[in-house]
């Protein structure tokens, strides 16, 4: 039960090595459902990977320093980071305030 689950992102020719990609998020999955209203499947990550990778995080944004978030500049396509990595806003939905990482001069907020 430690272990991310694993979904099958490409077939190989017989004999070949069959690759897989950790998956821990909702994936977009058409005709993976029946129902026509239903067509998101949602691959779950274990209680502990989600604890370890939550606490490495906050581990890290422990300092202070910006940290990377993996999205997209809009103004230049640099990656984000949180400016204040431990600080989330009180309103509703809560947001992370974000810096473009090669200084293009994006500012802006994200949800979380």
């Amino acid at each position: 039960m430690g272990r991310p689950r694993k979904e099958k992102t490409e077939e190989v020719p017989e004999g070949s090595i069959e690759t897989t990609t950790d998956v821990t998020e909702t994936t977009y999955m058409p005709g993976a459902n029946t129902s026509s209203t239903n067509e998101y499947h949602t691959v779950l990550m274990s209680y502990d990977t989600h604890q370890a990778a939550r606490k490495a995080y906050y581990w890290l944004a422990r300092d202070g320093k910006p940290l990377p978030n993996g999205i997209e500049c809009p103004k230049c396509g640099a990656e984000l980071q949180d400016i204040h990595p431990a600080t989330i806003t009180g309103t509703w939905p809560p947001q992370k305030q974000v810096v473009c990482s090669k200084g293009c001069g994006f500012k802006g907020w994200r949800l979380l």
